[in-house]
């Protein structure tokens, strides 16, 4: 696609306009490249964080692996993930506000007596799944909106 202009006075006026405009908004633009960046930066290693918290946590609870087969695996289910959003930069990214749990109910008497802690560390290691999730997706939005600018 060529770019087409005029060779007249009002045509070289328009384009000195639009090139002191753009002169202008370099700084800015370059600040906010800058910003991304370093966001981009804060959400790739909170990801990295967040995955070796999770790493561990599920070889902390290997240990039990036959306590495990006995686990029912529909106890413990996701009913809501309620989420807001924060603009960084003018680019609005997902944050975590709550994990809403729905916990079967089950007799303490024919079930195993650390089921309920169970269900706490299967609660823990969600928790931990979804915010790895959405830092992967704010980390995609930020390099996105990084690449654009």
């Amino acid at each position: 696609m060529a770019i087409k202009f005029q060779y007249n006075k009002t045509a070289l006026q328009s384009l000195n306009k639009q090139l002191n405009m753009r002169t202008k908004a370099l700084p800015t633009i370059k600040s906010k490249e800058a910003a991304l960046r370093m966001e981009v930066k804060k959400a790739k290693a909170e990801v990295e964080k967040l995955e070796k918290l999770l790493n561990q946590k599920i070889d902390d609870g290997a240990i039990s692996k036959k306590m495990w087969a006995e686990f029912t695996s529909n106890l413990v289910s996701v009913s809501a993930i309620n989420t807001s959003f924060k603009k960084i930069a003018g680019v609005p990214i997902p944050i975590l506000n709550d994990i809403e749990f729905q916990v079967r109910e089950f007799s303490l008497f024919e079930q195993a007596k650390w089921i309920p802690e169970g269900i706490e560390f299967l609660k823990e290691l969600i928790k931990l799944t979804v915010e790895i999730e959405i830092g992967v997706k704010r980390m995609q939005l930020l390099s996105h909106a990084r690449r654009k600018t």
